[in-house]
């Protein structure tokens, strides 16, 4: 094979505000450009071809900016010799479940669940998420500009309909539910129609039909006003259940038939309580952060095995673990080999799964609730220090010697029965900073967890000096919400402010199934109540 440098030898630099732990993201025209697109085509395919695979699937989200950075990446590809399978738009487990089933490469232009006018790429190779350190050789690969020529090719494909024969395969409930479900505009509108035929009961659908802009919200599932307008939804029509799928159909939100949002750690344990009882001894992956609530549900079956923080190094460690399942937190779930699925996050099938397990138990959602506990967090606090793994240290020393358990995979957690305190390093602003993270069970949880640090904290100054606590700035940028800040935050929404907004205008579309017919009642389409 004749190898030779690609023509634009001097190679192109991503601006390393975009370079990310699970990807690569930033703002259109900004932080990120076609330029960017074509160059790590051009990368990605000539790592390719050094491993002699030569097939690679493009997918898209419905963002505006996703068409021409589609058009250069496959440009890029293309031109190192790869052939690609241009898949569209398309929901990202779609995209990585087509890559799964013909050993491709799988490329998904997607900006999550951020704004629409954020875009950016999420890669995978050899089934294995492109993420942290490879990614940085990536880029670092793409600077350097030595790509691979040779004339491959583009041809459009056809990844939704394997897909979504996959997830009717896997809907095994037929035990009738009301849902309400909010698509947030995203891709998740091109599966949901064609997959309720196979769901038993009536779906009302908000958000199904594709919009670039997302109804000028963030097409992120734990969005405060989304779900204050799916519980709405839900308490007015009497539904079962509220789901809402974010953009890129990778993540998960759920509400109980009385308005009350399930956490993602809640939602988790219930999923974990149900594979313990089919699979027991089954091993379950989660990042350092991962609640105690998820952990305490495995002392007595289970198994978990903790992974550094980050979608990319989960499913990764859901493999190699040869676990059933991983928590990727934030409404992220990975099914594993038990499940006979695809190892990518996938907030559809979660919500398949989901179905199943209730149409199982014969009780509605809201009667689990109790059965796990609360996830309360303080704010996370940050430190300065010349040598912050030298503060880490001095830790694990003391703890050593006072022969308490601790896990040093990523920093130091050390774990009691109420909560959990973790002090690892994180990179900000071209600077290693002390993190601290602590959460539990309950505010007393906190309390006591929190005092149980400060005993080895304070000790620090012995060995070394002491890391200076910094204060951290305001963020003033509009967010999702995560964590126990959700719950607040629909707490403090009051009935008042609540009467205000007009939901007897909502566009939805009621399908009911009875008997194998479908029926499809149409209501106008006004104009959507939380567009500004």
């Amino acid at each position: 094979m004749n190898k030779r440098s690609y023509k634009h030898n001097k190679g192109h630099a991503i601006n390393d505000a975009a370079i990310q732990r699970d990807g690569i993201f930033g703002e259109i025209g900004q932080t990120l450009n076609a330029n960017d697109a074509l160059a790590i085509g051009c990368t990605l395919g000539t790592m390719l071809k050094t491993k002699d695979q030569c097939l690679a699937i493009v997918g898209i989200d419905n963002r505006a900016s996703s068409a021409i950075l589609e058009t250069e990446m496959c440009r890029g590809l293309a031109a190192s010799g790869c052939y690609v399978m241009r898949a569209g738009v398309a929901p990202a487990p779609a995209v990585q479940f087509s890559a799964h089933c013909l050993n491709a490469a799988s490329i998904m232009i997607t900006g999550g669940s951020d704004h629409h006018d954020i875009n950016g790429f999420r890669l995978s190779a050899d089934g294995v998420p492109l993420y942290g350190n490879r990614l940085q050789r990536l880029t670092a690969l793409a600077a350097n500009g030595s790509w691979h020529k040779e004339r491959g090719g583009v041809l459009d494909g056809n990844v939704l309909e394997l897909y979504i024969k996959k997830l009717k395969q896997n809907v095994h409930s037929k035990r009738p539910f009301k849902v309400a479900w909010d698509l947030c505009g995203g891709a998740a509108c091109m599966v949901l129609s064609e997959l309720s035929d196979g769901i038993s009961g009536e779906h009302l659908m908000m958000n199904d039909q594709l919009d670039a802009q997302f109804g000028l919200e963030l097409p992120d599932s734990f969005t405060a006003t989304r779900i204050a307008t799916v519980t709405e939804v839900v308490i007015e029509e009497k539904c079962d259940l509220g789901i809402i799928i974010n953009a890129d159909c990778t993540q998960i939100a759920v509400v109980d038939h009385q308005g009350r949002l399930w956490e993602s750690h809640r939602l988790c344990a219930l999923f974990c309580q149900q594979l313990l009882k089919t699979q027991p001894d089954s091993t379950i992956v989660a990042g350092m952060d991962c609640p105690t609530a998820i952990k305490q549900c495995l002392e007595k079956n289970g198994k978990m095995e903790f992974a550094p923080v980050g979608l990319g190094s989960v499913i990764e460690k859901l493999g190699s673990a040869n676990a059933n399942l991983a928590y990727g937190g934030n409404g992220h779930y990975v099914f594993g080999k038990h499940y006979n699925f695809m190892a990518f996050d996938d907030g559809l099938f979660s919500a398949v799964t989901l179905l199943n397990l209730l149409g199982t138990s014969n009780e509605n959602l809201s009667s689990f609730y109790h059965r796990f506990q609360d996830h309360v967090t303080l704010p996370r606090r940050y430190f300065e220090h010349d040598a912050p793994d030298t503060v880490i240290q001095a830790i694990r020393k003391r703890l050593m010697l006072n022969k308490v358990s601790f896990n040093d995979l990523d920093g130091l957690r050390v774990d009691n029965d109420q909560g959990f305190w973790w002090l690892h390093c994180l990179e900000h602003n071209n600077k290693t900073q002390l993190v601290l993270d602590i959460a539990a069970t309950s505010e007393g949880g906190l309390t006591e967890t929190s005092a149980v640090f400060q005993q080895y904290f304070s000790l620090i100054g012995n060995e070394t000096t002491k890391p200076q606590e910094i204060k951290p700035t305001l963020e003033t940028k509009e967010t999702a919400l995560t964590g126990s800040a959700k719950a607040k935050a629909l707490k403090a929404i009051s009935d008042a402010d609540r009467e205000e907004i007009d939901f007897t205008s909502r566009h939805w579309r009621s399908i009911r199934k009875a008997n194998a017919t479908t029926i499809i009642e149409d209501k106008p389409k006004p104009k959507r109540p939380w567009k500004r």
